[in-house]
């Protein structure tokens, strides 16, 4: 058995957001099969169900990275705990990795969400390039790397000039082993109609994700703008699209001026998975950012139906998720409202093969499997 120390520089807890969740997920089903020391955030909030130890102990703020003397609080750790395994989650202690593997003998891990350098050119951020030497140097460093899509291992192998057998794609993971059932289903949807004033007959569209998230605000500026009016011209049906999702930074302060009358912005929510449960249908229309997504994920395994760009649905495999996933070219509003309409009123089923290839259980167990192999 491993002694893995998780970095982890964010606050991951409670999980509420898709980037919290594949972060706290993972550590937890990890957890199960190798000893886990996560050192994480002074603001992170444990709930004590945690299979790992959570050591809130690195400071709230960006800049730690910068810190030199950092690297020796974490040294302190690895010494108390004989440590092992350095589990860098994204690539931002790459450089304090490197150090404390080459002081302590470790072996390191990285694991990526995205790959972050791609990420933040397209957001055209001017450090990009400093970033992309970063990234660079904390997987060619490490001893194994993880991605969450396919096209992003390929494309860091390429670029990153990586040896393929020293990498694994590990999908985000699904907690449930089956959609909900129509008895949970119904008296989810009585709840949203009930703390909306949302009418028996009204259709329940539903997108969620981290709000104050460039790539998620210019998706909710494109569902507004553009397709709620290409829907409400093409039917009679009354609908509404519902969105939740954090929005606490005053950057992004103009998408609470977005409105619409088949619009309900409800603001960060503590029971995100009724509305998952009580929706008809689940749109994503997420052109940018990287990384597999956590919420369209969460969708199909509750058994929505869910429409996506493209770019949105990177790294689930069609067939696995069946007719209940429809993929649409990134930026064609229309050929997307169209798709709402068509399939509002679908209840396609979700394979068994979906919960099988994405549980937690089964994921959690290869990638155990090779940590213990370093």
């Amino acid at each position: 058995m491993a002694n893995i120390l998780s970095l982890v520089w964010y606050k991951v807890l409670p999980a509420k957001f898709g980037g919290q969740k594949g972060i706290a997920l993972f550590n937890q089903h990890i957890g199960e099969h190798h000893q886990v020391y996560c050192l994480c955030a002074a603001n992170n909030e444990p709930t004590g169900q945690e299979s790992y130890k959570v050591i809130r102990d690195l400071p709230v703020s960006k800049w730690q990275f910068l810190d030199p003397l950092l690297h020796q609080k974490i040294s302190t750790y690895i010494t108390k705990y004989e440590i092992t395994h350095l589990l860098i989650e994204h690539c931002y202690h790459g450089l304090n990795g490197i150090w404390l593997a080459q002081k302590h003998g470790l072996k390191i891990v990285v694991h990526s969400h995205n790959i972050e350098y791609e990420r933040f050119r397209t957001m055209h951020k001017w450090w990009w390039p400093i970033l992309k030497q970063l990234e660079r140097k904390a997987h060619r460093a490490a001893n194994l790397s993880l991605f969450k899509t396919r096209a992003d291992m390929d494309h860091a192998v390429k670029t990153f000039h990586l040896e393929a057998g020293s990498c694994m794609v590990v999908p985000v993971g699904i907690e449930r082993s089956a959609p909900i059932g129509s008895d949970e289903k119904k008296k989810a949807r009585v709840t949203l109609e009930k703390t909306h004033g949302i009418d028996p007959a009204t259709r329940i569209i539903y997108f969620n994700g981290t709000l104050d998230y460039e790539p998620n605000a210019l998706a909710l500026t494109e569902i507004v703008e553009k397709i709620i009016p290409k829907l409400a011209a093409q039917t009679d049906q009354s609908f509404v699209v519902l969105v939740t999702g954090r929005l606490i930074f005053s950057s992004y302060g103009y998408l609470k001026k977005l409105s619409h009358p088949c619009y309900i912005n409800a603001g960060l929510v503590d029971d995100v998975e009724t509305y998952f449960a009580g929706s008809d249908i689940f749109i994503n229309p997420v052109s940018t950012g990287g990384g597999i997504k956590v919420k369209l994920m969460e969708a199909l395994s509750y058994g929505l139906p869910v429409l996506s760009y493209v770019s949105g649905a990177a790294g689930v495999e069609p067939d696995l998720a069946g007719q209940a996933l429809t993929i649409i070219p990134d930026g064609d509003t229309a050929k997307f409202a169209s798709a709402i309409m068509e399939h509002w009123k679908d209840e396609p089923p979700v394979p068994d093969e979906f919960f099988q290839e994405y549980s937690w259980e089964s994921i959690s167990k290869q990638v155990a499997e090779r940590i213990g192999q370093l």
